[in-house]
């Protein structure tokens, strides 16, 4: 292994969920030849594998001075920087949350300056700021130890802006749906809004939470930069102020877009209330008509039931006839029948033939199917006569 003057050490990831891509009898070398402090070990155990975001907000930044009896020859750091990359996935969220861990040891002493650095994570975009200022003749060692930081956090704080604009867009298209809906079904309502955007404004309030959390940690890691600058760099031949400036500027840029995450945090919330209160008499909406729907239903039983029920009586009535017309049909007009025949057999005068016809009748009485055919039959039968 390398010894620590002089030495850059890239320690890569393939994504952002896998291991990194050093075992650990390299990784304890490589933390021992260079004497990286053991809190250094704190920052490593965001970069195992997972299956998703476990940790937010990373740990704060560690920063010790290294003192030569009375005076601070150096410091060394720890930290990591969040920062968000657009993966241009179709399927899922286009934006992927990313981190690198720095670690910076610096002394400035005259005969062995050293400034070592380890970089842990995907970091590409650091990794390029980096060499691209290494190739423009910057030397690690010689100039100011703070500027490099500051190229890192330029790096994490501009990945923020584009984030911040797609998540407002996403925001004002479900503002305009809520806006240009009414609370009942409509067909002037050329847009609608359903359970899912709710859902989907959910998510978003997520994400803005996590810009929330991921901003305060750079802030936190460029306010220790500001406060240490000015205990380490004490020599008037180092020029602090251009950098402190810069510093500066870093913490007012992070601080605005910091505001504009709390700004866009509170118009989904505001727009959130809105769609949740449109769901809201949407559904008592349905539940009027529901309930409309049902006391029509019961209204058109209780009409059929009525209906039905005056045709039970009046098929009773027609019954009750049925029976009454049958009873005479079958009992009182045979009987009268009978009575005709007797009469006329008792007009006729003859006691044998009127006993012959009476048992004649009373047997073939009984042969009749209908009292239609009996009638018909009794005619024909007294025209004889």
């Amino acid at each position: 292994m390398r010894a620590c003057i002089d030495d850059n050490s890239y320690i890569g990831q393939k994504n952002s969920y896998r291991r990194m891509k050093i075992d650990k009898e390299n990784l304890e070398e490589l933390l021992m030849s260079c004497q990286v402090f053991p809190k250094f070990q704190n920052y490593m155990i965001g970069f195992g594998y997972r299956t998703r975001e476990s940790e937010i907000g990373p740990p704060s930044i560690a920063f010790r001075p290294l003192r030569n009896n009375i005076d601070i020859e150096g410091f060394e750091c720890a930290y990591i920087l969040r920062y968000i990359e657009l993966t241009n996935r179709t399927k899922a969220n286009p934006w992927s949350l990313r981190q690198y861990a720095v670690y910076h040891n610096y002394l400035r002493s005259p005969e062995r300056p050293c400034s070592a650095w380890i970089l842990l994570g995907l970091w590409e975009r650091a990794r390029t700021v980096l060499e691209n200022h290494a190739e423009d003749g910057h030397d690690l060692k010689s100039e100011h130890p703070f500027e490099v930081h500051l190229l890192f956090v330029d790096v994490a704080i501009s990945s923020w802006r584009p984030y911040l604009v797609y998540i407002h867009d996403q925001v004002m298209d479900l503002s305009y749906c809520a806006a240009g809906t009414t609370p009942n079904p409509h067909p002037d309502n050329f847009v609608t809004v359903e359970a899912d955007d709710y859902q989907k404004l959910k998510r978003l309030e997520d994400h803005v939470t996590d810009v929330l959390i991921c901003l305060d940690s750079t802030t936190d890691t460029l306010s220790t930069f500001s406060t240490m600058i000015h205990q380490i760099l004490r020599s008037p031949k180092i020029d602090v102020d251009i950098v402190a400036v810069l510093i500066g500027e870093k913490l007012k840029e992070t601080n605005y877009l910091r505001q504009r995450a709390e700004s866009i945090l509170l118009k989904i919330r505001n727009t959130r209330s809105v769609i949740s209160s449109l769901l809201e008499h949407r559904t008592g909406h349905d539940l009027n008509r529901q309930m409309e729907a049902l006391q029509s239903i019961e209204k058109e039983a209780k009409n059929e039931n009525a209906i039905m029920r005056e045709l039970a009586e009046k098929a009773s009535r027609d019954s009750s006839s049925v029976r009454i017309l049958t009873m005479i049909t079958l009992i009182y007009l045979p009987f009268t029948v009978v009575s005709l025949l007797f009469n006329a057999i008792r007009a006729s005068g003859c006691k044998r033939r009127k006993c012959a016809i009476c048992a004649g009748l009373l047997d073939f009485l009984c042969c009749f199917p209908s009292i239609d055919v009996l009638y018909n039959y009794c005619l024909v039968y007294l025209g004889a006569l």
